[in-house]
């Protein structure tokens, strides 16, 4: 008899959860249907032959914009489940990622899109950022847009009951994790294969040519050659990070001689001594080579800077005289020629 019971007590739970269940379904389907009519945005320009669901994501943008609105206000990120939960308690409506990229599928310019900075402990968030047109274009706009999506569906359907706006691509978070250790190994196999096809025959052989070390003496010779090669390019990537660093000193050049001449503007100075100038150019673009780039910029114009001892010290020496914008100008030619 108890087992009876208990059974019917089950039967009656699981009918009310599944009854439960279902008004909640249907709850949220009504929170859906709840702005069906196209004529509450005929203000803006929306068709009067909008369906339900399209209309549905013009209740949304509104929201949304509204939602961004506010936020701007009171200076807060606007990341998305911020947005989401800021769109849900205007719209009554439930906002998903899906619906928001339909949204930019129709209207594609109106959100600069990046993402917060990850921590130990969060992910990065997605972030929306409005332009600055108001709310009457901004919504005339989307609703144009969408109208026109509508007028193309009609081109080629006989009826908008199966229009759907399809989601747009949203930029993944992982540009803001930066690349992965797998992405990593791959751009650097990348790098060795560009230091390998760097290697001419001949180059090859007169580097595999050379005297085999002690170490390599005995080793299959496919094996030997593999080993030749890859210390081939290790040797062309150093020179290649050289020649980066090389090319890096001189497109600075113009970037000091601004700073040297600002801080002269700021001091009233024309002559200060080497160590002190390089105490004070804190925002230098190499800050461990400003010496060498003072002295490499007073070869390139010595007319206007110049480095002399003094005292048992180094001094440099502009002359006020130039005219400043043409000594940049000749710097940057300079640069770009080398």
């Amino acid at each position: 008899m108890s087992v009876r019971r208990a059974e019917a007590k089950a039967a009656a739970q699981k009918r009310a959860f599944e009854e439960a269940e279902e008004e909640e379904k249907t709850a949220n389907v009504e929170k859906k249907a709840k702005v069906v009519d196209a004529t509450s945005f005929a203000t803006y320009g929306l068709s009067e032959h909008m369906p339900p669901t399209a209309v549905h994501l013009v209740h949304l943008f509104s929201s949304l914009e509204f939602s961004l609105t506010t936020l701007q206000l009171y200076h807060r990120t606007a990341d998305f489940p911020t947005i989401k939960a800021a769109v849900e308690s205007s719209s009554k409506c439930t906002f998903t990622i899906q619906e928001f990229a339909r949204i930019v599928t129709v209207y594609p310019e109106a959100y600069d899109l990046s993402f917060t900075k990850p921590t130990d402990n969060t992910l990065p968030e997605l972030c929306i950022k409005t332009a600055s047109l108001s709310f009457p274009k901004r919504m005339t706009t989307f609703c144009t847009a969408l109208n026109d999506k509508l007028a193309e569906f009609l081109a080629s359907n006989p009826t908008a009951d199966d229009f759907e706006v399809p989601e747009a691509s949203l930029p993944p978070a992982e540009e803001a994790m930066g690349p992965t250790p797998i992405a990593q190994l791959r751009s650097q196999e990348v790098r060795h294969a560009a230091a390998a096809a760097a290697l001419t025959p001949l180059e090859q052989a007169a580097f595999l040519a050379k005297p085999l070390p002690k170490e390599l003496e005995g080793l299959p010779s496919w094996l030997v050659k593999k080993v030749r090669t890859a210390e081939w390019q290790r040797n062309v990537l150093k020179n290649n990070a050289a020649d980066g660093a090389n090319d890096r000193f001189e497109a600075t050049l113009p970037q000091l001689c601004d700073q040297i001449q600002a801080y002269s503007v700021f001091t009233g100075k024309t002559a200060f001594e080497l160590d002190k100038l390089v105490q004070n150019l804190n925002k230098a673009p190499i800050p461990d080579k400003i010496k060498e780039q003072i002295e490499r910029v007073a070869e390139m114009v010595p007319f206007w800077l110049t480095v002399v001892e003094s005292d048992k010290t180094r001094v440099v020496r502009l002359n006020p005289k130039q005219r400043y914008p043409a000594v940049k100008q000749i710097i940057s030619q300079s640069v770009k020629l080398n």
